[in-house]
């Protein structure tokens, strides 16, 4: 059920004791914007009473400072609406007194009809208003309950709501997992090829592919200039370790020969 405020009643004068008509009654009343109210005037009685509450008399249906209270106990169904007597506060009676006000607009906690008629429940409270063309659609926004299939469509959203969040919250926590684990398989990775380099580069000095000398430097490349670098330094070796070699050689053969004959030779 919604609160509506469809229809629009011209203030009459007041005199002591005289109840205010607050309400229409009828099997089709016709509000101002094309709605059509069901308001059968015992049930809706019945039903207001039943809230054990005057009824509030406010200033353009804001709900706030009461303009006045109607007597929950003066509720009086008649063949043309429904009536109840008024007990103006100091601002409402002003108000009215100095025209400031001229209309009265009932608003109704109601039920909606599969035929489109909005079946009047209670009378929820009143309104003190002026211009009755702005009581349309578009002031209709407070609602007491919800119509049973817009509440299972809100119990649904809110479902599907809840059931997005918890699956987000899924999502995210596996993806921390998985963020984890990527971390841990990039240093895992690092450090398999650190090792696979630096075992590549003592394999190089131990067959004579690299002097040591070069090793250092050889640990701070990486992929293609690892490469390279290596290439250079087998040459290097290479050149270093003939050289050596062709010295030890050169130095073996003088040593064989005889000592007067390297003094000759100068030797």
């Amino acid at each position: 059920m919604k609160l509506e405020k469809g229809l629009c009643l011209e203030l009459n004068s007041i005199k002591d004791n005289e109840k205010i008509k607050i309400s229409p009654v009828g099997e089709q009343v016709l509000g101002y914007d094309g709605r059509v109210f069901k308001i059968d005037a015992n049930f809706v009685l019945a039903n207001t009473k039943a809230g054990g509450v005057d009824i509030l008399l406010d200033k353009d249906h804001r709900d706030s400072e009461a303009m006045g209270w109607f007597d929950i106990n003066s509720l009086e169904a008649r063949d043309d609406g429904i009536y109840a007597k008024l007990d103006y506060t100091d601002v409402g009676k002003e108000l009215v007194d100095k025209r400031l006000f001229r209309y009265l607009s009932p608003a109704y906690e109601i039920n909606y009809r599969d035929n489109g008629v909005r079946e009047v429940v209670r009378i929820a409270s009143v309104g003190l208003v002026n211009r009755p063309n702005l009581l349309n659609k578009s002031l209709n926004k407070e609602e007491i309950k919800v119509p049973n299939e817009d509440k299972n469509k809100e119990l649904e959203l809110s479902k599907q709501l809840n059931d997005s969040l918890s699956e987000n919250s899924r999502l995210k926590g596996e993806i921390e997992v998985l963020k984890a684990e990527n971390e841990n398989l990039k240093t895992a990775l690092k450090t398999e090829q650190n090792n696979s380099k630096v075992e590549r580069i003592e394999s190089a000095i131990k067959n004579g592919e690299m002097l040591p000398s070069r090793k250092e430097t050889a640990l701070g490349l990486e992929a293609n200039a690892l490469n390279s670098y290596l290439e250079v330094c087998k040459s290097e070796a290479a050149s270093v370790l003939k050289e050596k070699n062709i010295e030890k050689n050169s130095k073996s053969e003088t040593e064989n020969i005889d000592p007067s004959v390297k003094a000759q030779l100068g030797l």
